[in-house]
């Protein structure tokens, strides 16, 4: 009976815990929601468009040229060619993909004629597919790829793969730079110092970004500022304007709570486990996974 409600009162007080615990975030995640409303103006730059959202409006721009798209999947060949012959695949057991990809090489050259592109760039796109197709050809017909011809072959596309990276990227960041420049005509000064930039990306590329690195300088901010962040796999717009709002609350409660704007930008467990752990150590006597002193 004494156990029984001992349990019973136990019981009682997590849900009350849990309760509150609802009742909290649902305050805190209302004034996040706020927040992310009233950020004005607010600019998503995804990877293939600019969304602007400014006096209860919402304007879409495109800012990938189709010449960009096409210079970036011949350059993709590199990475077809690295991953057909990585020891992982074992060549030549995966020939039948090797032929296939051959194949479809010949169908991608019969192409090139129809792109928007220069002729000199059409000439290096030939040229790039030439390349790999003789590779791929003394490969099915050798039944072997020496890491020496491997690095030949790295070496020869090389510079031509450097030269579509380069034209691709001046193409998008001239094409941005024309579409923000129709942004920032409606926009007044005030609104220009005010406008806050969230770049939805991958974790990968995040390291030098493109997009990071035109708002770094067209907003004259840093990344991960006040004005301008990544939303590092965020797919979702709503998931992304949740964000904004979260970014903005905990830039202002951090400054309240640690007297420092950026400590919430880190886990917030961050420096205790830091001290904690230092008093830890691998147990190898498999007691423990690590060993640690109490403090």
């Amino acid at each position: 009976m004494y156990t029984s409600l001992v349990c019973s009162k136990t019981a009682t007080t997590e849900s009350m815990l849990a309760q509150h615990d609802i009742q909290a975030l649902n305050i805190y995640n209302q004034v996040k929601h706020q927040y992310s409303q009233k950020t004005d103006p607010l600019l998503i730059a995804w990877p293939n468009k600019l969304v602007l959202y400014h006096h209860h409006k919402i304007q879409e721009f495109v800012i990938i040229p189709p010449a960009y798209d096409d210079l970036k999947s011949i350059a993709h060949v590199s990475l077809a060619v690295f991953a057909l012959f990585d020891p992982i695949n074992e060549f030549p057991k995966n020939m039948a993909e090797v032929t296939a990809y051959k194949k479809m090489l010949l169908h991608t050259e019969s192409a090139i004629q129809s792109l928007p592109l220069k002729f000199d760039q059409k000439t290096r796109q030939t040229l790039i597919l030439t390349l790999t197709q003789n590779l791929l050809k003394e490969a099915i017909e050798k039944k072997v790829v020496s890491q020496q011809l491997l690095q030949q072959f790295f070496n020869t596309i090389s510079p031509l793969v450097k030269k579509n990276i380069d034209e691709a990227t001046k193409l998008a960041i001239d094409t941005l730079n024309q579409n923000m420049t129709k942004i920032q005509q409606q926009l007044t000064l005030e609104e220009q110092n005010q406008m806050f930039v969230i770049i939805p990306t991958s974790k990968m590329p995040r390291q030098g970004n493109l997009m990071g690195q035109y708002f770094s300088k067209y907003l004259n901010a840093p990344m991960d500022s006040s004005r301008l962040i990544f939303a590092e796999g965020l797919t979702e717009t709503k998931d992304v304007l949740a964000l904004v709002g979260t970014w903005k609350v905990e830039t202002k409660l951090s400054a309240l709570f640690f007297h420092h704007p950026d400590t919430m930008k880190t886990d917030i467990l961050a420096p205790s486990t830091e001290i904690y752990l230092q008093h830890c150590q691998r147990d190898n006597t498999h007691h423990t996974a690590l060993a640690c002193e109490a403090k």
